[in-house]
């Protein structure tokens, strides 16, 4: 050991983190990654009545194309938050394992809550 405060020989080396968490962390972050997609989805849906809210001008063809146009900018978001869920749904079988009960909890709920924001995008703009 030196006495040069700025030699790092002398410091501990910390254990490097397990790969099981660093895995249920990313599980844990893309679904809430998906739970983001949603809410942005839900953002332009809430913005794009809003727009529309009060006319009287705008007739059944107009709505539906109002509504087809929202469905094609909402779903794409939608399948972007499928697909985190079902990587972190993935992980989360791979690794559950080797984590202890507290992370398999702290997931399940955060996904079920998060499949379930998801679905109901998805499920609000299908004709």
């Amino acid at each position: 050991m030196s006495d040069n405060p700025t030699d790092m020989s002398a410091v501990p080396i910390s254990k490097p983190t397990r790969l099981s968490d660093a895995a249920m962390g990313a599980s844990v972050l893309l679904s809430a990654v998906a739970i983001w997609f949603a809410l942005w989805a839900m953002w332009i849906i809430n913005s794009t009545y809003e727009r529309y809210q009060g006319r009287t001008d705008l007739d059944m063809p107009d709505w539906f194309s109002i509504n087809m146009n929202l469905m094609f900018k909402v779903l794409p978001l939608g399948a972007i938050g499928v697909l985190c869920d079902l990587v972190a749904g993935g992980l989360f079988l791979v690794w559950a394992g080797r984590v202890g009960w507290m992370m398999r909890i702290g997931f399940v709920a955060q996904w079920l809550a998060s499949a379930t924001i998801v679905g109901f995008v998805i499920w609000s703009r299908l004709p």
